[in-house]
């Protein structure tokens, strides 16, 4: 997700929580854009397809 100055993040834990984690955890961060191609593949991000499989 990409903010711009002025976005909202607006966070709602569930109706039902489990008894062993009645917790909401966030871990919200902030950086400037890389502006580089990027490749995804399930948890893994790099530069290019081959970097990655």
């Amino acid at each position: 997700m990409i903010l711009v100055d002025g976005d909202t993040v607006k966070l709602r834990a569930a109706d039902f929580q489990e008894s062993c984690s009645p917790n909401l955890d966030v871990f919200l961060i902030r950086g400037a854009p890389w502006r580089q191609p990027t490749f995804r593949h399930g948890p893994f991000v790099m530069s290019n397809k081959t970097e990655v499989i």
